[in-house]
């Protein structure tokens, strides 16, 4: 079935997504089956996958790809003295993703261009009269801090067409943002890592129990003491005018107009209170949070 702009325009009214988020979405989709039909396939992971699905779509498709690849399994093959390491990396990356040997097909009609600035591969996809720029930024993480599992992922415009990636846990991304929220409280700077909790504990199952020993291992490596202060101290925000201003920018800025701060709080808070509690405590932590009912069972 080849891909046109009536069948983005179709497939997007019974998604509830605008045409301009479709062909963005179709485009980034057909971006990550050619980034995971590389010979890196194995050794990157996707930090942004819950920005690709029908309801992310929905709110505004994401433009950029987020990637973490292991250094130690990379950087010994392809470093050269001088070199960049993510721009070596991204070069031979991008060789492999566009050539003529991969004989999948996505999206028809579609045309790419390249260009590798700052350790960022951005690119500009033209699609009959329309553009649309994505950026793949390419992290390095430590052996011992990569992580990831595999998940298969269906393209939204071509169902039953599906391909196995490999995503940085849910796990890992929730006890990043966590040790972030409770180190800086209110000097956090960056109030996305509410929201991207907030999407995921509004999407995924998660395992307490790992999220807590990433949590407290990042506490031990960055000298944090873990106190019952810090989460009292989160708890009174619900009516901090200075985090509401905040929250509202960074809605704007993510062209959404939920959740309200008190919601993505309150949320956030039921999942690392109990959490951190054991830490603080010393406990175990056992509980998978159930995110259909919102809560730990």
């Amino acid at each position: 079935m080849k891909v046109t702009v009536s069948l983005l325009k179709k497939t997007g009214a019974e998604h509830g997504v605008t045409f301009p988020n479709m062909l963005a979405a179709v485009i980034t989709e057909d971006l990550l089956k050619r980034l995971f039909s590389t010979s890196f396939a194995n050794v990157i992971c996707l930090r942004n996958l819950c920005d690709f699905t029908g309801e992310a779509y929905a709110r505004g498709a994401s433009r950029r790809v987020e990637l973490y690849y292991c250094e130690r399994q990379i950087v010994p093959d392809l470093k050269s003295p001088g070199a960049p390491v993510g721009e070596e990396v991204l070069s031979k990356m991008v060789s492999e993703m566009f050539s003529e040997s991969l004989t999948f097909s996505c999206l028809e009609d579609v045309t790419y261009n390249t260009e590798i600035r700052d350790e960022l591969l951005e690119i500009t996809a033209k699609f009959d009269k329309f553009e649309v720029p994505v950026t793949v930024s390419l992290i390095p993480l430590p052996e011992a801090s990569f992580r990831a599992t595999d998940s298969r992922f269906e393209l939204l415009i071509k169902p039953g067409m599906d391909f196995f990636i490999y995503e940085y846990p849910p796990e890992c991304i929730l006890a990043d943002n966590g040790f972030e929220i409770f180190e800086k409280l209110e000097l956090l700077g960056e109030m996305n890592m509410y929201l991207e909790a907030y999407d995921i504990l509004s999407s995924k199952m998660v395992s307490g129990r790992v999220v807590r020993e990433w949590l407290l291992h990042y506490c031990e490596k960055n000298g944090l003491a873990p106190t019952l202060e810090r989460l009292e101290s989160l708890r009174g925000y619900r009516d901090y005018k200075y985090m509401q201003k905040k929250w509202k920018v960074l809605l704007r800025r993510k062209k959404r107009t939920a959740p309200a701060w008190n919601e993505a709080l309150s949320l956030v808070l039921d999942f690392y209170g109990p959490i951190w509690e054991a830490i603080c405590e010393n406990g175990i932590f056992l509980e998978d949070w159930m995110y259909e009912i919102r809560k730990f069972m």
